[in-house]
């Protein structure tokens, strides 16, 4: 399996990721959870970044 270069700095980013949920929950977005938040990141955001494997 691969894993997304930034999946290595995921719990240095989680305070920032909190505040970002905190943030949808002010706009509304009551649904989102951190993992929903994460993998748009990774799949979307961060798209062109090239996979590491686990090896």
């Amino acid at each position: 399996m691969t894993q997304h270069p930034a999946a290595i700095y995921k719990d240095h980013l989680k305070p920032f990721l909190f505040s970002k949920l905190e943030e949808f929950i002010v706009l509304g977005y009551k649904d989102v959870d951190l993992e929903e938040l994460w993998s748009y990141l990774e799949n979307k955001k961060w798209k062109k970044k090239k996979r590491v494997s686990d090896s």
